[in-house]
């Protein structure tokens, strides 16, 4: 083989190690692209249930309570431009107790400080700042919204949630609020003992993952088909 037959073999190497590099990239391109495009628009909600059951444990204990009253908050995904609803389950296992709920003196405050009133959405679709109540060993489902006198606001409009797709050059974008709510304990007995709690949950906002993105691509899929039929 001449020194010519090497350098073209060389070359020839060279240009398809080349031509393979910018197509494995292109590809990679591609896939980010889609990936990007799929999660526009999407957000995942996360609250920090460890915190908020350890926080009601907590204070729980000195009065005997511990275990028998239980919140828990939704979680999942949801267009943020229009997230303007969460939920929340409060489960009351006591005998003894009443639960209230005082929406008043409940909020949402995000990173920036900013905090904003709650109510619960009422049957008829308004909203309503009246305590909600749950009698001994019953469980309610609240769904709450930041507190205007227009309905439901979304938390983007509310300027609780900041967009997560103008948070720079950040790969994985995060935004959280903390979540206040103002718990009252009244027995039910002659003796009408009182308790206050003071309960609090963060709640992360996030970009959704592929896995996440299913879900959601599939959660849509069967709400079609159950409009169709």
């Amino acid at each position: 083989m001449t020194s010519l037959d090497v350098l073209i073999v060389v070359l020839y190497v060279t240009f398809a190690v080349y031509v393979s590099y910018r197509a494995r990239q292109s590809f990679l391109a591609g896939k980010e692209a889609k990936r990007v495009q799929e999660r526009a628009g999407l957000i995942v909600v996360r609250p920090d249930q460890v915190a908020l059951d350890r926080g009601l444990e907590e204070q729980l204990g000195p009065i005997a309570l511990q275990g028998f009253i239980s919140i828990k908050l939704s979680s999942g995904i949801a267009l943020d431009n229009t997230l303007d609803l969460l939920s929340l389950t409060l489960e009351n296992r006591s005998s003894t107790y009443a639960v209230y709920i005082n929406w008043k003196e409940s909020w949402l405050t995000n990173g920036q400080g900013r905090s904003r009133s709650i109510a619960r959405i009422t049957p008829n679709e308004g909203i309503s700042q009246n305590h909600s109540m749950i009698p001994p060993e019953r469980t309610l489902k609240e769904v709450f919204t930041v507190m205007s006198d227009k309905g439901p606001q979304p938390l983007q409009e509310a300027l609780i949630l900041h967009p997560l797709r103008q948070s720079g050059a950040k790969k994985d974008p995060k935004s959280s609020v903390l979540l206040s709510l103002s718990i009252q304990l009244k027995a039910v007995s002659q003796f009408s003992q009182s308790h206050l709690l003071a309960v609090s949950c963060p709640i992360e906002f996030s970009l959704p993952g592929d896995d996440e993105i299913k879900a959601w691509q599939t959660l849509l899929q069967q709400k079609r088909m159950a409009k169709a039929n």
